[in-house]
């Protein structure tokens, strides 16, 4: 899988095997709103606040999950199960020379790794995604939106500090 970013705005698209699979648009860039449809499914992710510490995740305009930033340096991405008990996902830099971020549930095994292909002629980063437990009962397309939403917010967050 590849997320490749195609606008300043931090829009990006979604591909598996050289075929795209959907295209997250920032709606409003000021406020971080973007929103997808993916399987069929419409996607919004909105900021639950004026700083997007927090940002609701909304699936035909019900409410899912949530992203949050951790003041320790991760993001966490929440998923409710149908009794609403969160399924928890920590996204975390593990890149030294090159921005790298890796996926893990909250037993601490890790899900995914979203490897920067940067090129500089490009603001905006993409990524390589080897996913490395496909065990999950969850959908790996709309998992990897998130964690591409969350990479964005991550360095929007720490290049604000």
């Amino acid at each position: 899988m590849k997320l490749v970013s195609n606008g300043i705005k931090g829009n990006f698209k979604l591909f598996h095997k050289e075929e795209e699979i959907c295209e997250v648009i920032y709606t409003n860039w000021l406020k971080g709103s973007a929103c997808t449809l993916v399987d069929g499914h419409k996607l919004e992710l909105t900021p639950a606040n004026l700083w997007t510490r927090k940002v609701k995740i909304l699936k035909e305009l019900q409410l899912i999950g949530d992203i949050s930033y951790n003041p320790k340096g991760f993001m966490t991405i929440n998923l409710f199960r149908r009794d609403q008990t969160p399924h928890s996902f920590y996204l975390k830099n593990s890149g030294i020379w090159k921005f790298k971020m890796e996926l893990f549930d909250s037993d601490g095994h890790c899900i995914l790794i979203m490897s920067s292909e940067n090129k500089w002629t490009k603001l905006n980063y993409d990524f390589h995604i080897d996913i490395l437990n496909s065990n999950l009962t969850i959908n790996y397309n709309e998992l990897v939106i998130y964690c591409g939403y969350a990479a964005n917010l991550y360095l929007k967050m720490i290049s604000a500090v």
